[in-house]
């Protein structure tokens, strides 16, 4: 059994840039793989196009996760005794998308385990290559990480006038470079109350928070 559910919402408002054969596949793909809630939603026109939010619930924890997912073969079929993790049909629906359609864009993507949050903020081309990415990077550094209970990708870093400045695009409306996903994440623990920098290059968990 599929062990996955997702929840996809965009800007009804945007959708006239879409190409309408190209949403009716995506529908048709997730709803026959994943049990599934979508819906557009009322936003203004303002900011990206459709502004899309994907929230991909899966019936597994972090840690048990990565432990079990290799490089590579975050398309492929995962399993833990009986149960499967399919993400091959959800990657490549997205990809299509992405493809064929340059105003299809991102708010953030959500990946909930059981009991952790991952948010991948970004505009443009998330499942193409981005996505994989990191969650290429986390199968390496989870270990690292222990237990959060958020994991914010990325966290940007500029020389302010006080020091070095963390923050993050909690707010939507920035993308990234492919590399800039591998830089520092924000991880969050103990339920919102502990906020650390993970440098992922040097593999290192910084005492330092950030801003929105």
């Amino acid at each position: 059994m599929n062990k996955i559910s997702v929840k996809l919402t965009y800007k009804a408002s945007g959708l006239s840039w879409i190409d309408k054969t190209d949403l009716k596949v995506l529908h048709k793909e997730i709803k026959e793989n994943y049990i599934s809630n979508i819906s557009p939603n009322g936003g203004p026109q303002a900011g990206g196009v459709v502004d899309t939010v994907v929230e991909i619930l899966m019936d597994i924890s972090f840690i048990d996760f990565f432990k079990i997912i290799r490089d590579g073969l975050i398309f492929d079929t995962v399993t833990r005794g009986k149960d499967s993790f399919v993400l091959k049909p959800l990657f490549n629906a997205f990809k299509k998308i992405e493809s064929n359609n340059e105003a299809w864009d991102y708010t953030k993507v959500k990946f909930l385990f059981d009991g952790t949050e991952v948010i991948i903020y970004g505009i443009s081309e998330l499942f193409t290559s981005k996505i994989g990415t990191v969650f290429n990077a986390l199968s390496k550094h989870y270990s690292k990480l222990k237990t959060p209970y958020q994991i914010l990708i990325t966290i940007s870093k500029n020389k302010g006038d006080d020091g070095n400045d963390f923050y993050t695009n909690d707010g939507g409306g920035a993308d990234f470079g492919i590399e800039e996903y591998i830089r520092y994440w924000g991880i969050v623990y103990d339920y919102g109350h502990d906020a650390k920098i993970y440098d992922v290059e040097n593999a290192f968990l910084l005492n330092e928070s950030w801003r929105n």
